[in-house]
């Protein structure tokens, strides 16, 4: 899979596309009264009346329950909950547009392939090795796990520098292993020696089943090595964007629409031996957002189940924030924390899969958990003790994105102190008054050098009129200017001035920065109330205008060399055509 489209393959790929052929693949739809749009259930929530509208000319679709819209490469990323890349190689198969791949990319790829290849090699050695172990294989049935689930998750062994004499006979292959994070250098003495010797290893895979690292425990405790060892970060394991799990459980995932992230791999394991295939691990490091985002493309509900005692209520917490600040439609977190001393697999064990089921069933929710957990750090009986929950409570809600789920939460958060929502409105407004204040003194250290207003009124008529691009026959390169937002500008004019006809869609997917498309996509949804003559009229005033700011930029700059007598003699020809044309404020 390539990580680089080049933009103008982008560009094609969303033009040729056919809106209405992706989504009504998927989605039954129907003319509108009016024969512009097409009209059918939004697949993005629990739609009984028709709110999804879809535009061909366009190559938009929007939903005016949820509020999801974007082009086809947005729908097929939530529909289908693949990422970017994914969705635009869905569109190559369905356009016949093939994704041309650079040398460059193509070495990467298979680079990674060999180190995925050399891992599989490892995981079926370490599985080898488990069988002939009998102190392994012992240490495996205390823990619950028979030979049939351990062939299952391909669980193995590492004996003593079995991967270095087995794989590591050169200086080339070793450095594979290094690169692999199989082996690594000894501490003490020269040489080299397995990176999970003597320990029982759990393949991480990613969701096609590639062998991306290893997870290791320990079968003989000595109080110096680690309990628990991942493999280091390598090119192609990244601890803080993988679960373990992933592999095993995707189907399950898919079909349950809901995911239980748990601390600890043999939890995943037990979990899944009682009925709960789609459980996932973080493998004893923190829950990050990309994490998050991972598992909710493939499930809108995830509970996380952690160990009551105080690193699991830490890790708990985090991720209890990190949902708040990443909240998104249809998308549902709820917590476990389960008694102190107990984890998924030892309950499982002692009691059996029906009351994790049941508390399963009962896990608050994300509001709860979040309320609970500042009421529990503050004594409720005290006026001191209110105030400062609420003031903890909105430093973490005046981070949020504004929305109805913030609105709803903070008048939860009032209820539950028994205040006036007002009061934490004042906290809302005065943590906006300090953050006004920060940035006006930001503003005062950096000044503006101008107004972007002109600038996206000129975007805002070429997403709504594209054509009109065509028209603008004035200089607009504006290559002295630097105010915020010309670059994207001048880059939708070249864009549309290049192509015959384009879409909104294909603007949109240009460019590769996910907060310029957002941006883009608002501009789009807002009303253009004047006609498409008045549009023209007022992007020839725009763009003249914007001609003259640049003009004025380009002479400072060259009264500023003329001061230091560094002016070129072409240069000096243009600062005296320039001083006479233009009145210098």
């Amino acid at each position: 899979m390539p990580k680089f489209i080049p933009p103008e393959i982008v560009d094609n790929l969303v033009q040729t596309a056919d809106i209405i052929e992706v989504i009504g693949n998927r989605v039954d739809l129907t003319k509108d009264q009016k024969g512009k749009e097409y009209i059918g259930l939004c697949p993005f929530h629990d739609d009984s009346k028709p709110s999804l509208t879809v535009n061909r000319e366009k190559g938009l679709y929007w939903c005016w329950a949820c509020q999801e819209g974007g082009t086809t490469v947005d729908f097929l990323r939530k529909k289908e909950r693949i990422t970017f890349i994914e969705a635009l190689e869905e569109l190559s198969k369905i356009t016949g547009i093939e994704i041309p791949k650079t040398e460059q990319v193509k070495a990467e790829d298979l680079q990674k392939e060999r180190l995925k290849q050399l891992n599989r090699k490892a995981m079926n050695h370490f599985i080898d090795n488990l069988g002939k172990s009998k102190k392994a294989k012992e240490y495996l049935k205390t823990r619950g796990i028979d030979e049939k689930t351990a062939k299952e998750f391909s669980i193995g062994f590492d004996d003593s520098n079995g991967i270095l004499k087995k794989f590591g006979t050169s200086v080339i292959e070793r450095n594979k292993l290094l690169r692999c994070g199989l082996i690594k250098k000894k501490k003490y003495g020269k040489g080299y020696e397995d990176y999970f010797r003597g320990r029982i290893t759990f393949p991480i895979r990613d969701n096609n089943g590639g062998v991306l690292g290893f997870a290791g425990r320990i079968i003989i405790m000595d109080h110096v090595q680690p309990k628990y060892l991942n493999s280091p970060e390598t090119q192609i394991y990244k601890k803080k964007q993988v679960l373990y799990g992933m592999s095993e459980a995707h189907q399950s995932l898919l079909s349950s629409n809901e995911a239980i992230v748990v601390e600890g791999y043999t939890d995943v394991i037990a979990l899944s031996e009682a009925g709960f295939g789609n459980s996932l691990a973080t493998g004893g490091t923190a829950i990050t957002d990309t994490q998050i985002n991972n598992v909710f493309k493939f499930a809108d509900k995830i509970t996380f189940c952690f160990d009551g005692d105080n690193p699991g209520k830490i890790a708990a917490w985090k991720a209890c924030k990190l949902c708040l600040l990443n909240t998104k439609a249809n998308k549902e977190a709820h917590f476990l924390i389960l008694p102190e001393n107990q984890d998924p697999d030892e309950m499982i064990k002692s009691t059996g899969p029906e009351p994790f089921k049941k508390l399963l069933k009962n896990a608050t929710s994300l509001s709860d958990f979040f309320i609970a957990t500042i009421k529990g750090k503050f004594d409720m009986s005290s006026p001191e003790g209110i105030n400062s929950i609420a003031e903890n409570g909105m430093e973490t809600v005046n981070k949020m994105k504004d929305g109805i789920y913030k609105d709803k939460l903070i008048e939860k958060i009032a209820s539950e102190l028994e205040i006036k929502v007002s009061r934490l409105e004042e906290l809302k407004l005065q943590d906006r008054k300090n953050e006004s204040q920060r940035t006006a003194l930001k503003r005062r250290k950096t000044p503006s050098r101008s107004k972007p207003s002109l600038i996206r009124q000129a975007i805002k008529i070429l997403m709504h009129y594209p054509e009109l691009a065509r028209e603008i026959s004035e200089a607009k390169e504006f290559k002295h200017m630097h105010e915020k937002g010309i670059a994207i500008l001048r880059e939708i004019i070249t864009l549309i001035q290049s192509n015959e006809s384009i879409k909104q869609a294909t603007i949109i997917e240009h460019f590769n920065d996910q907060i310029i498309k957002e941006n883009l996509k608002s501009v789009e949804a807002e009303k253009l109330i004047i006609s498409q003559m008045e549009a023209k009229n007022e992007l020839h005033e725009i763009i003249l205008r914007l001609n003259e700011r640049n003009t004025r930029s380009e002479l400072k700059k060259l009264i500023s060399k003329a001061k230091d007598n560094a002016l070129t003699e072409s240069q000096r020809k243009r600062f005296l055509t320039l001083s006479k044309s233009i009145e210098i404020k």
